[in-house]
């Protein structure tokens, strides 16, 4: 008898064991990038039958062979339904034995990082479970300048700013910029002076990796050169900086003619295979090409039948200086208001046209 019962307790002692021994422990896999010490805490835990446990968490990185932190998690309660453990789970106390790859944002360093968790029964150091996992968190290239480029000059006193983002991010929507662009003052770098100089502008981005110069900042001014700098944050992570780049802003030829020759209205032919540039007001539309040799230029103007009209005489053509030269169309009697033509200048075998609808300023 007394045998009998002493099997039928070992069955017993087997089959809870056997229990014991069917905790379902996992580590769930993470992102790849931009890794953080919470995301190497990210566990579910399931039992047959509902039992307290101990775990024990540790994390280290490879590389470097440096014991990140060792957490511990005691008297949890596991049950048939899933618990999930996190870094913020209540009673997890976490002891980081490297704060330096924390940084305060807990960011960490590439590399690969090993997790291990050990379940044991509460106060009894009997190992019910464990499982270790790999982690890989690739390095993150910050964002990047992309227009204006580098010692560029621009024509605009709102010009756009571009940026490329930091890479590879998948999910770029919740990514902020923090966006500042101070005065090269003379005898400074781009340097110099966005560490030193006051912001005109310091801004936040919202995913969006362009900004137009706003109307309402401190207002750009020509012949002035600038320096600025992007910085990619996911909430309160810095994910890095871009490099400084600087600009100046200058008057092109378009911005010349406007002041010298009150010309608000006028078209500039380009280049065959580009887009022209049109400017239209209430006064005078002129034509503005540039490049040419005025002798060996014919210029013709057509209507939309693509019928010649009229060949423009030199003696039209004014000579502005810097290459450039100017058709005063309100001169022209065989054009009507309110049609449109083409204009076409032909030198050597080089051919720029340009359509235009006319008002004439004085009908």
């Amino acid at each position: 008898m007394k045998k009998l019962l002493l099997i039928l307790l070992l069955y017993i002692l087997i089959g809870y064991s056997k229990l014991y021994s069917q905790i379902n422990l996992q580590l769930l896999p993470t992102k790849e990038f931009n890794l953080i010490s919470d995301d190497l805490i990210n566990i579910t835990l399931q039992s047959p039958t509902t039992e307290n446990v101990d775990l024990q968490i540790s994390a280290k990185h490879l590389e470097s062979n440096q014991i990140l932190f060792i957490a511990n998690l005691l008297n949890f309660s596991v049950s048939t339904q899933t618990s999930f453990i996190n870094s913020k789970t209540y009673n997890l106390t976490i002891q980081f034995n490297s704060t330096n790859l924390f940084n305060g944002s807990k960011f960490l360093k590439s590399g690969t990082y090993k997790v291990c968790v050990v379940v044991k029964t509460h106060n009894q150091a009997e190992e019910l479970a464990s499982e270790c996992e790999e982690y890989k968190n690739f390095p993150i290239n910050p964002p990047m300048l992309l227009n204006p480029e580098d010692n560029g000059e621009v024509n605009n006193l709102q010009p756009i700013l571009y940026w490329i983002p930091p890479t590879p991010i998948y999910d770029t929507k919740n990514i902020n910029y923090k966006l500042n662009l101070v005065t090269i003052n003379p005898g400074q770098n781009q340097f110099e002076a966005i560490s030193s100089n006051s912001p005109l502008l310091s801004t936040t981005v919202q995913s969006i990796t362009n900004l137009i110069y706003p109307i309402n900042a401190m207002p750009l001014n020509f012949g002035k050169s600038y320096a600025w700098q992007v910085e990619a944050l996911d909430g309160n992570i810095s994910l890095g900086k871009t490099e400084i780049w600087k600009f100046q802003i200058q008057r092109d030829s378009i911005e010349e003619l406007k002041e010298k020759y009150r010309m608000m209205s006028f078209i500039l032919l380009a280049k065959p295979g580009e887009v022209s540039r049109i400017y239209e007001t209430n006064e005078d539309l002129k034509i503005v090409y540039e490049g040419i040799v005025l002798e060996d230029t014919k210029i013709e103007i057509f209507d939309v039948n693509n019928k010649s009209i009229q060949v423009v005489d030199a003696k039209q053509v004014f000579v502005i200086g810097g290459g450039r030269y100017v058709i005063n169309l309100d001169q022209i009697s065989s054009i009507k208001t309110n049609k449109t033509y083409t204009v076409q200048i032909t030198a050597a075998k080089e051919t720029r046209a340009s359509t235009f609808t006319f008002k004439r300023s004085k009908e």
